[in-house]
Order: C-alpha cells, then structure tokens, then sequence
C-alpha cells in the first residue's frame, strides 16, 4: 500500500513538472465584437518575423467572404507612428460558427527602428472602430 502511493506521488509529480504554461492571450471586446490575439514562438525564420494567431467573435452575424477574403489591409502593426501591414493573412477554418480566426505574419522591423510594437486591427465590415492589442511577448 505504501509503495503504491510513492507510485502515483511520483507519476503526479512527473505529470505537474511537465506541464507547460498556456501561452498569453491578449483580448479585446466591446459590444459588437471580441478579439483575441496570442503571439506564437519559434519557427524557421531565425526572428525576421513577427507571428500571431487571431480570433474575431463578432455578436451580429456578418457577411463570411468579407471576413474571409478581404483582410489584408485590417491587419498591421503600430512601430511608433509607423504601420507595419500583415505581409501574410491567412484564414483558419476552425469550424466554429460564428468566429473567424487568422495566422499573421509581419516582417520585424530592424533593431535600431523598433519601438514598442502594437498589434492593431482595424475593422472594416462591423463597425469601423480600430483596436489596439498591447502584448508584452516581443
């Protein structure tokens, strides 16, 4: 009976030490629409780019191949007073209804010229307001 309890004290104590902690999520809701931006790590590209991955929960129903195909320009970020646009967007189909969500890609400005970075969204097919996303992940 002892060992057994030494037995599952180690497997539970192995299971909490390799355990990893959920990456941040930042959000942003008012009464038309939430979004929710987590700045994704690691890739092949040795820190040129900037990555993150977007949900958008509007309350309205809106036209999907708005939200879909025509995002380009809605995404940028906020270098100081210069905008940095997406120079990839791509639409996730995470096939829950009613939330879209993207992959973004941005080219990281050099050291010299980056200044507190700002993940913005600025919606063209809701209601036209411009949301800013602080994140302390860069």
């Amino acid at each position: 009976m002892n060992t057994r309890n030494i037995f599952y004290g180690i497997i539970s104590l192995t299971m909490l030490i390799s355990c990893k902690p959920k990456p941040h999520m930042q959000q942003a809701k008012d009464q038309d629409l939430t979004i929710q931006l987590m700045a994704l790590k690691g890739g092949p590209d040795d820190g040129r780019t900037l990555s993150y991955q977007v949900r958008l929960i509007p309350v309205k129903k809106v036209q999907k191949t708005a939200l879909y195909y025509q995002m380009d320009s809605c995404f940028y970020l906020l270098n100081g007073t210069k905008k940095i646009y997406a120079s990839l967007v791509q639409p996730i189909a995470n096939g829950i209804n009613g939330s879209y969500e993207y992959l973004l890609q941005f080219e990281k400005p050099p050291i010299g010229e980056m200044n507190q970075i700002v993940p913005v969204y600025q919606d063209k097919y809701i209601n036209g307001k411009c949301y800013d996303l602080k994140t302390n992940d860069e």
